[in-house]
């Protein structure tokens, strides 16, 4: 099946992707040492929420369009979008440079470029071409692999100096591909209805989710803002590297997830996957998929030894409950794919900013405890999610919510 192909395809491309930042983990541990690499991740932190921001997930809007309305004035619709990030990107990076905060300038031009990366990923997706997809993704990843180590090798090992490499690679790559992918297509100034529209329809679609992906922040990355107000950027630093460890597991099933959306969509439009089979393949992945938690809580310590060195030697229980967190994730994107088709958006906002006000709570408290205590806030409200999402869903099914909001 075609399907099975391009999932296969996609999870090669994102592991290979994701691979070469994996790779370059040991690297940066080592080079970085606890503090340094504790910098670092509160800059990425930084650079994720501003991309939520400046971003107002166009992608998703891209996609959603796409499948609601074919390939009719979607390029509008992505160069609107792209206008009005960098717009927004404009005042961000003059404010921080009227304060006198230059990393924050250039972790700002960043996101900015690593949102139109993503944007023009979306794009390939739509359209099921998930060698052009790899490609970029690839060719991006070992760009950002390379500067990093010419810039580490000739100058200094910083946190700093990743930003810039990050912003380097995004630049060149996103940039480029966007300007061969829509940079013929601009809006026209005398189509001021149909401008006004697109843009509409970005907001409107956008705007929630603004929100929505705030809350997944508050539960992906604000615990180590918290962290470093309370801990020291060592401590932050095997927090962080255990996450990182981690998410190889979030990494595959993001990849499978992105193969299937395109199929996943087609089939709910056909009537083909109903909000019966939703709730039963949810069900199952909710339940079965936590046992794998055990065999790899039992290496964890001796894994994070071997790739992130010794000086991490504290990261491997950090590691193996973030694991099981990550477990969780497969049953919430069979969920939100279809919430999200059928347009929920504000109801996924809602689930979401709960259970993120959850998390955000748990790791407060749990850091005013102990540190160790801390990664169960994500396997607490990651449950609490999939929970609320089905019940959602369920609801839908028996007519108590509308089928449709846009």
């Amino acid at each position: 099946m075609k399907v099975l192909k391009d999932s296969a395809i996609y999870m090669l491309g994102e592991l290979l992707n994701r691979a070469i930042p994996f790779m370059l983990l040991p690297y940066l541990t080592r080079e970085l040492g606890p503090a340094g690499y504790g910098s670092l991740s509160v800059y990425q932190s930084i650079s994720l929420i501003l991309v939520i921001l400046i971003g107002m997930s166009l992608d998703g809007a891209v996609t959603r369009y796409y499948y609601r309305y074919g390939l009719r004035n979607i390029y509008n619709v992505i160069n609107l979008g792209v206008a009005f990030s960098a717009v927004l990107t404009a005042i961000i990076v003059i404010t921080a440079l009227l304060n006198g905060s230059c990393i924050i300038a250039i972790v700002s031009l960043s996101a900015f470029f690593q949102f139109i990366l993503k944007v023009t990923l979306a794009f390939f997706q739509c359209q099921k071409q998930p060698i052009k997809y790899i490609k970029v993704q690839l060719i991006a990843g070992i760009l950002n692999l390379i500067v990093t180590l010419v810039l580490f090798e000739l100058f200094s090992a910083s946190a700093e100096n990743r930003i810039i490499a990050i912003l380097l690679a995004n630049l060149l790559i996103g940039g480029s591909v966007y300007l061969v992918l829509f940079a013929s297509h601009l809006p026209l100034p005398k189509r001021k209805k149909n401008n006004y529209l697109c843009l509409s329809y970005i907001i409107s679609f956008g705007f929630p989710l603004v929100f929505h992906n705030l809350a997944i922040f508050l539960k992906g990355q604000a615990d180590k803002l918290i962290l470093a107000s309370t801990f020291s950027l060592s401590d932050v630093g095997l927090y962080s590297s255990g996450y990182q460890l981690a998410s190889i597991f979030l990494i595959l099933f993001t990849a499978i997830n992105k193969g299937i959306t395109p199929y996943f969509y087609a089939a709910a439009k056909k009537g083909s996957l109903t909000e019966k089979k939703v709730r039963f393949i949810s069900l199952c992945l909710f339940v079965l998929l936590p046992f794998l938690y055990f065999p790899f809580s039992i290496a964890s310590d001796y894994v994070a030894y071997i790739i992130l060195g010794k000086d991490f030697l504290g990261a491997g229980h950090f590691f193996s409950i973030f694991i099981l967190g990550f477990l969780f994730v497969p049953a919430y994107y069979v969920l939100v794919n279809y919430l999200f088709y059928m347009g929920k958006t504000k109801v996924i906002a809602s689930a979401t900013i709960l259970t993120s006000l959850m998390h955000f709570s748990a790791v407060y408290f749990l850091s005013k405890v102990k540190l160790s205590y801390v990664p169960f806030s994500l396997v607490f409200s990651n449950i609490t999610l999939v929970i609320v999402l089905y019940t959602c869903v369920y609801l839908i099914g028996k007519g108590n919510v509308k089928k449709s909001e846009a």
